[in-house]
């Protein structure tokens, strides 16, 4: 607008001129008004970029998470029972914390909220699924198929209704992988429907298509369905390749930790004909042929696979060993650490990441953090045996401790943090009923344990003991043992890329590295009050 202006302003003024002092005063004025635009353009230029950058700053590095909080519901009831003020009512209190906004969803507002996105995932796409009710058939893995679920945005913003009964976020793809009904369709990143739930399984393909299987399937044990697996071009929609193959299918891979059936271009399918598994590309053709009795889905480049199902190798998109199966079993985790841990004749030993070679033996059950020679090792705490928890160097030389425990929060290129506790005492909260009838609780203090369905002193019967460490304090170390953050928290969690949830003086807040603590909430996830 203001160069608008500016211009008619300028061609008045030069007829003006043309009239009163001919071409080369004309000339003059047009050559210095062309300055002036250009600086003004160069003006709105920066403003408009200062503009931009004001809006992007915010955005920098904020991270939302979902966090889960145990807490006592019972003790902070104002009607809890007499005599059972200490007896524990666990609950689990589900919430989302912004590292910009702090408490974006307090607790108790959701029974389940959980991150529906893998760790790569920008920030700002990030998606989460939450639900209000939970199905009384809960499982141990989290996933509840009569369960309905919304899907919710990184900002904590409800995008649909509850009525999905299991969410996967492909973000690659832009898409969401749903199931309705029993049946699977897709939505966008916005909630938006945009395959209609015909389906019986859906798989990305990594670019762009997916992996279809009718709504008619016949399933076997363990997972395995038998179906006619398909590849869906998007961008219109028409089945461009079908192949007749059985896939492994677990109704409960629709959450964070899952794995992904399709990465580095290949699917594990089992072919009927052969009783064997194999993989096969994007356009549904053989790469890898059908020889081995189990093979997981490639994750950067390589997948555990084995021929006579006894054992374990390593195995390429070539179909070539980067480990020959020679292993009983092979524990890797392709998030975390250098190294991994395998078995072989009844003996551990522990495998660089990088060069699959095998590094020094170890026959004691500890985990691993990096790879020789500036391995770490801790000695990870057994209940009752708090105290006794060490950070230790491949020589078996403790690098720090001892601690209550030891747990790695992150490890990179022979770099990490690791959480740690320290002091404490142990308390066992005993339920039990008087010969009377009447039902006591107490506490009692040390390292044994007292037995259910036993009698005390006092000739009570416990009927149940719930144990725990109180009045210890958690802290950060790195990987040469020394203190980042001091022990000073009453409890610690890690959220992730240098983040971490942790409980000082009753009350949750964000912590980092840096001994940075901003409070967000109380015990139980909901707003902090003064």
């Amino acid at each position: 607008m203001l160069i608008s202006i500016f211009g008619v302003c300028a061609g008045r003024v030069l007829e003006a001129l043309e009239v009163s002092s001919g071409k080369e005063a004309r000339k003059t004025l047009y050559a210095n008004n062309c300055e002036r635009m250009k600086g003004v353009c160069r003006m709105k230029t920066i403003i408009a970029l200062g503009l931009i950058l004001a809006l992007l700053c915010p955005l920098a590095g904020a991270e939302t998470f979902h966090v889960s909080l145990n807490f006592d519901a019972r003790a902070m009831a104002d009607d809890a029972p007499d005599g059972l003020e200490h007896w524990p009512d666990m609950r689990v209190a589900h919430l989302l914390v912004s590292t910009e906004d702090g408490l974006l969803v307090p607790g108790l507002q959701y029974e389940s909220i959980q991150c529906i996105s893998r760790e790569d995932c920008p920030a700002e796409r990030k998606l989460f699924c939450a639900t209000s009710e939970l199905d009384e058939q809960n499982t141990y893995w989290g996933a509840v198929p009569n369960t309905r679920y919304a899907l919710m945005n990184a900002k904590g913003e409800v995008l649909t209704k509850q009525r999905y009964q299991s969410l996967r976020h492909e973000w690659e793809c832009g898409v969401v992988i749903a199931q309705k009904e029993g049946l699977y369709g897709l939505l966008d990143e916005t909630g938006k429907e945009m395959l209609e739930f015909n389906y019986g399984c859906i798989l990305a393909d990594g670019n762009g298509g997916y992996f279809l299987t009718p709504s008619e399937l016949s399933s076997e044990n363990d997972g395995l369905v038998t179906c006619m697996l398909c590849h869906l071009d998007t961008d219109a929609p028409r089945i461009i390749s079908d192949i007749r193959v059985s896939m492994d299918f677990t109704p409960y891979s629709n959450f964070r930790n899952s794995q992904k059936y399709v990465d580095d271009g290949l699917l594990p399918v089992y072919f009927e004909d052969e009783q064997r598994r194999g993989y096969v590309n994007t356009a549904c053709q053989v790469v890898i042929p059908p020889i081995y009795t189990f093979a997981d889905p490639f994750e950067n480049g390589v997948a555990a696979a084995s021929i006579d199902g006894k054992k374990i190798g390593i195995l390429r998109t070539d179909g070539t060993w980067a480990l020959e199966p020679v292993y009983d079993s092979i524990a890797f985790d392709w998030n975390l650490y250098d190294t991994f841990s395998a078995t072989r004749d009844g003996k551990k030993v522990f495998i660089d990441r990088e060069t699959f070679e095998e590094t020094e033996k170890n026959d004691n059950d500890e985990s691993v953090y990096a790879a020789n020679p500036n391995k770490l090792v801790d000695d990870r705490t057994s209940w009752g045996s708090f105290g006794q928890a060490y950070l230790r160097n491949p020589s078996g030389e403790v690098v720090a401790g001892p601690y209550n425990s030891v747990h790695c929060a992150y490890w990179e290129a022979g770099q990490g943090s690791f959480m740690v506790d320290a002091g404490g005492e142990l308390l066992f909260h005993v339920l039990a009923e008087t010969p009377e009838g009447e039902t006591i609780s107490y506490v009692v203090a040390g390292t044994d344990a007292p037995q259910a369905e036993t009698t005390d002193k006092d000739g009570n019967t416990i009927v149940n003991v719930f144990g725990g460490l109180e009045g210890y304090r958690c802290g950060i170390i790195n990987q040469d043992g020394n203190e980042v953050v001091p022990l000073i928290y009453e409890d610690m969690q890690f959220l992730g890329n240098g983040w971490y949830f942790a409980k000082k003086e009753g009350a949750w807040g964000l912590l980092t590295e840096d001994g940075s603590w901003t409070r967000v909430c109380d015990s139980a996830g909901q707003a902090w009050k003064e």
